[in-house]
């Protein structure tokens, strides 16, 4: 289920609903097997379906999180200037809240040039690969033959 509500308090309303909520600790979580076939549950005269059938429902899958994200409204103005927005932002197969995601990549970034630094000072052409990849953050390598630097450049 998406929606937006006004306030965790709102969100609160609702999923406290939900048949057969766990709570420990401020988490939440539903047992697949003690979630009803189908059930319906109404919040502010909207009215929200919730099926086991939406669920993986085998022992190995374990619990069904229930978890809530800030959503960022952009038509206002944030509260201090340069603040990141409460956003995820992806980097290869990682993802990272803004403010993380942005000092991820600048220490990426730092560790490219400082391998590109040490092999280029040996006479070895580095290249980068993997860029946007799933399987993980961007590689480089040394190359043992000489390539154009237009195509390949250092």
């Amino acid at each position: 289920m998406v929606g937006v509500f006004g306030s965790e308090a709102d969100v609160l309303r609702i999923v406290k609903r939900f048949p057969g909520l766990h709570e420990d600790d401020g988490a939440y979580w539903l047992e697949p097997a003690e979630v009803p076939e189908l059930t319906e549950i109404e919040h502010n005269d909207w009215v929200f379906p919730l099926a086991r059938a939406s669920f993986s429902t085998y022992q190995s899958d374990g619990a069904i999180d229930v978890v809530w994200n800030e959503v960022q409204l952009f038509d206002e103005p944030a509260p201090a200037s340069g603040v990141y927005a409460a956003v995820s932002m992806s980097v290869n197969g990682y993802t990272f809240d803004a403010a993380s995601g942005v000092e991820h990549v600048h220490a990426r970034e730092r560790l490219f040039a400082e391998a590109q630094d040490y092999f280029v000072a040996r006479g070895k052409v580095v290249g980068r690969e993997a860029l946007g990849s799933q399987d993980d953050s961007t590689s480089w390598f040394p190359r043992q033959t000489t390539v154009n630097p237009a195509i390949w450049p250092t």
